[in-house]
């Protein structure tokens, strides 16, 4: 038997490109310990630690998911998260928050959000939800 691999562009970049997760939160320890954690895994991981700095670096880099805490000043991680659909309707963003509010699910859901992830929470389990994200960008 005989096959015939035809290697494209999407697939090299599918098979050799460094997943990319910019994570907005204004937890420095936090934001610290997923970084290091996904780091293990491969994953390339960009830190911003407020709203504003988070959608310039979104701009500039347009990493393939993106993790946002709720609660956050200027602005919260729902309206950030509208703000990076305007600019990628696109983008794959989790939200994480202290707060396991039902309408606060919703309302993340409505805004596009692929996850919500309520805190404290298990990295082992957040780990599959950051993998099933990338696997979810990898789809669009």
């Amino acid at each position: 038997m005989n096959f015939q691999l035809i290697l494209t562009a999407e697939f090299l970049k599918y098979l050799f490109v460094a997943n990319t997760v910019l994570i907005i939160d204004d937890d420095e320890n936090l934001v610290e310990l997923m970084a290091t954690i996904l780091g293990t895994l491969g994953i390339t991981v960009l830190k911003a630690y407020d709203g504003p700095k988070g959608l310039e670096v979104y701009e500039r880099e347009r990493p393939d998911v993106v993790i946002v805490d709720w609660v956050m000043k200027p602005y919260d991680g729902l309206e950030l998260g509208r703000r990076i659909k305007a600019i990628d309707p696109h983008a794959i963003m989790i939200v994480i928050t202290g707060m396991s509010d039902p309408n606060k699910q919703k309302a993340a859901e409505k805004a596009g959000f692929f996850r919500f992830v309520a805190k404290p929470f298990q990295m082992t389990d957040f780990n599959q939800i950051v993998q099933d994200a990338l696997q979810q960008k990898k789809i669009k």
